[in-house]
């Protein structure tokens, strides 16, 4: 906190204004973060990845293009929320062994279903 100050006060001092300032309490009278509904924000982000997750367990089900078991695993992980580091390691996989498995799959999914990869936002 201290360290904070020091560098607010330095910035002050050469004329430099923040338009997206809070109070100490984190409050904001900023007319750039009024109206910013970051519950609103959330829903719709939350939103968008439920769908991703469902249509990519749609897509592990219904697909035929497993072409390895390997691939089929990288996926099935994915879909239940393991991230690409940690099914390297259950694995015993490179990341980027992994990381292209899921690559390519995105993209096949994107084509039969017309959605945007996590990545993609």
């Amino acid at each position: 906190m201290r360290l904070q100050k020091e560098w607010y006060a330095r910035l002050k001092e050469e004329g430099f204004r923040d338009i997206e300032w809070t109070d100490d309490t984190g409050k904001s009278d900023s007319p750039y973060l009024k109206g910013a509904n970051t519950v609103a924000m959330y829903r719709k982000l939350q939103y968008g990845l439920e769908e991703y997750y469902r249509v990519a367990g749609w897509y592990l089900h219904d697909t035929e293009f497993w072409k390895t078991s390997d691939e089929y695993t990288v996926w099935h992980l994915h879909v239940h929320g393991v991230d690409g580091p940690r099914t390297a390691v259950l694995m015993d996989r490179p990341k980027s062994y992994v990381y292209s498995i899921l690559r390519k799959h995105q993209r096949q999914l994107r084509e039969l279903y017309g959605t945007r990869s996590r990545e993609e936002g």
